[in-house]
């Protein structure tokens, strides 16, 4: 009785070391895949770290773009400024043309307005 109580357990020791083969393929598979996901993990941060930079690049074109035109646009009415009050001083003798000039000189000043009001929206 001994000897098949023996027998029994060795049978039983095999097949849990059979198991423990098994599990430790397993376990070695797991840790393989986790390595591949942490791999994975890595490159998806490196690409969002530049679609980020990309991102803020194309900000930064998009600001100076709207500085530009801002700049552009102010110094074309600084000039359409100067040239109707130049024009008010010619013809300050007849006062339709002060008047249309005065209206111009307004309808400028609106424009800036409309730029700034732009530029600060860009800008926020």
């Amino acid at each position: 009785m001994i000897q098949v109580t023996g027998a029994k357990n060795s049978g039983e020791m095999q097949n849990v070391s059979s198991h423990m083969s098994e599990l430790n393929l397993l376990n070695q598979k797991i840790i393989d895949a986790m390595g591949n996901i942490n791999e994975s993990v890595e490159k998806y941060n490196v690409m969002t770290q530049d679609v980020e930079n990309i991102a803020r690049k194309i900000n930064l074109l998009s600001l100076n773009a709207a500085i530009d035109k801002f700049d552009s646009t102010v110094g074309e009415l600084l000039t359409a400024v100067a040239q109707a009050i130049a024009d008010a001083k010619k013809t300050s003798e007849n006062s339709g043309h002060i008047q249309n000039s005065m209206e111009k000189v307004s309808q400028i000043a609106d424009k800036v307005q409309g730029v700034i009001h732009e530029t600060n929206r860009i800008l926020n």
